[in-house]
């Protein structure tokens, strides 16, 4: 009887354990305590800002904060098993395992991305490491616009121009926010919210997207709100905003705000 129920304990905490992993409990936890680790073998003072899964690159975002406010990123590697640091977002460099950066932070590093065509780690050792090389393009060349006579409660269509030489890449994913206070607030996801995992490709420098705020938030009271969309330049995530609209009794307008 003490065997079959110490079987039956053992066969829980294997379910368990497997659920967890299965769901990013374990994953997520890893990544921020392989994150925090080399943000302390570095010396860096920052305090911890928030992560996130990027499914394009099957990698966490571990982000930080500094003293002056300025926001970096630490990349881990991979999805089930994140134990690897991939990318030194204070630095701007790429990382080869337990490697440490010596270059100082500045300006000029910070805009410096990983190249697609670089082979960071191939069995644990170095292979054809390139230099990190920016790209043309800016999120200030890049609006976001709700068309007009499309706004809703339940959505709308929105307009992205974006003049980079260099493109961002666009998806379905996008957040919205909702002013409090002159604040603004995220807005929390219906539950199991999910996104179609598509890349859209601009005709004439823009982009039309029907968004539906009724299938992720549901149907909007009353308030001032923002859209925002994730673009991703190799391993870094940039937030772009739209022009602000508000949602009000009888009446949808939108503020010409800039952005």
């Amino acid at each position: 009887m003490k065997k079959k129920r110490l079987l039956i304990t053992i066969i829980c905490i294997v379910v368990l354990i497997i659920v967890l992993w299965i769901t990013t409990v374990i994953p997520r936890i890893m990544a921020k305590i392989t994150a925090d680790k080399y943000v302390k073998k570095i010396n860096i003072e920052a305090n911890y800002d928030g992560m996130e899964y990027a499914k394009p690159f099957d990698t966490w975002f571990v982000y930080y904060k500094s003293q002056e406010e300025k926001r970096y990123v630490i990349s881990v590697d991979s999805h089930y098993f994140p134990t690897n640091v991939v990318y030194d977002g204070f630095h701007g460099t790429s990382m080869i395992n337990d490697s440490t950066p010596s270059e100082p932070i500045s300006n000029e590093t910070e805009s410096k991305i990983i190249p697609n065509d670089a082979n960071i780690i191939v069995n644990n050792e170095v292979n054809n490491i390139e230099t990190p090389t920016a790209l043309d393009q800016t999120t200030e060349n890049v609006k976001i616009d709700i068309v007009d006579g499309t706004l809703t409660r339940d959505g709308a269509e929105i307009i992205i121009t974006d003049n980079n030489t260099d493109k961002y890449g666009y998806g379905t994913d996008f957040k919205l926010q909702k002013k409090e206070n002159n604040n603004w607030v995220d807005l929390e996801y219906l539950p199991n919210t999910s996104f179609t995992d598509i890349a859209y490709k601009l005709n004439n420098n823009t982009l039309k997207l029907n968004v539906n705020f009724k299938e992720h938030y549901g149907t909007l009271k009353d308030g001032i709100y923002r859209l925002s969309k994730p673009v991703y330049s190799n391993r870094t995530k940039y937030d772009i905003y739209s022009n602000e609209f508000e949602i009000k009794w009888f009446i949808l307008t939108q503020l010409l705000t800039k952005h």
